[in-house]
């Protein structure tokens, strides 16, 4: 078993984290469970992004974050490969991810990308109640 392996096993045997199976679209937790919920190479498959982003937002903390990673930003000339081969498979730039999760009510949304490569991270953050209160 690799160091990567035993170290996970261990967290999952002594509570530390708890694996869960579930659909973004109808996530299994209380609103506000979070402080962070990460999202490493899956957006690609979200049916309904801004719903989906929408449900991840119910489910953060006022104040939480929500991180996603992506590997490529859709602008590699043979991205569209990937898109033909693998059904329902969508790659977004991170204009679009900006963009889409500004639409679901997140705010300071930033992209990060890696000098020289493709890689994207975009952090969004829920509004504080204090940020909405007297807004409609």
């Amino acid at each position: 078993m690799t160091k990567s392996a035993r170290y996970n096993t261990e967290a999952v045997d002594k509570g530390r984290c708890r694996v869960v199976w579930g659909d973004v679209s109808s996530m299994p937790f209380d609103r506000g469970s979070f402080d962070l919920v990460t999202a490493f190479e899956t957006v690609y498959f979200w049916p309904d992004i801004v719903g989906s982003y929408r449900e991840v937002l119910g489910s953060l903390r006022e104040g939480g974050r929500f991180m996603i990673c992506n590997e490529t930003d859709g602008s590699g000339p043979h991205d569209d490969v990937w898109t033909r081969r693998i059904s329902g498979m969508r790659i977004y730039s991170g204009e679009r991810m900006e963009s889409d999760l500004r639409e679901a009510v997140f705010r300071s949304v930033n992209v990060y990308r890696k000098d020289g490569r493709r890689w994207i991270c975009v952090i969004a953050h829920r509004r504080d109640r204090s940020e909405t209160s007297g807004k409609m």
